[in-house]
């Protein structure tokens, strides 16, 4: 009885073994790099939207960064969950990193100022995270990260176009339209 437990047991071990060898084969380290990446520059759009919350002087800009600011601390659980799932470790950096100096920047400024330079960096910053996830959505080994690269593209589209629709100046509320005809200043007469 005893050999047939070992040869079980070694059995199980060996492919337990394979299975994780296997796991870890699909995940390259292109796709371990990209998540870095991305959780990275999500971050900075989550600690980006925080601040147009906490500061824009426009109402619909405060709006776009209390969307921003969940959006993308859902797509960082998501990214976490993932790779855990794959076995991978992605670190949560706590400072805004590579964007410090643009970030010292904007964070300084206020009034129309502010709000033009967070949305610049918005915009800049979704340009970046939407050639990150076209590239992966074509070119990743990982079928659920790919997955998740294509889906999360549909969502950074839409706050890229969020963006530079805030950037053309808010939406003229109707009560504010012209609604009555004006004569001209030199009305010529017969």
């Amino acid at each position: 009885m005893k050999p047939a437990l070992t040869l079980l047991s070694v059995m199980i071990v060996a492919f337990s073994f394979g299975f994780a060898l296997r796991a870890a084969e699909e995940t390259s380290t292109e796709d371990s790099n990209f998540l870095q990446s991305f959780a990275d520059l999500s971050r900075q759009q989550r600690e980006l939207g925080k601040l147009a919350k906490q500061r824009a002087f426009r109402s619909d800009i405060r709006d776009y960064g209390k969307t921003l600011a969940k959006d993308h601390k859902d797509m960082e659980e998501t990214v976490q969950q993932l790779a855990n799932n794959q076995g991978l470790l992605v670190a949560v950096k706590p400072e805004p990193g590579e964007h410090s100096s643009a970030w010292d920047r904007i964070s300084k400024l206020g009034g129309d100022e502010f709000d033009r330079a967070i949305l610049e960096q918005a915009v800049a910053d979704h340009e970046l995270a939407i050639r990150l996830l076209s590239e992966e959505s074509k070119s990743g080994q990982n079928s659920k990260i790919k997955t998740f690269a294509s889906e999360a593209l549909a969502s950074e589209k839409l706050h890229l176009e969020r963006a530079q629709s805030l950037q053309r100046g808010p939406a003229v509320p109707e009560s504010t339209q012209k609604t009555q005809f004006e004569r001209p200043a030199n009305p010529q007469t017969r």
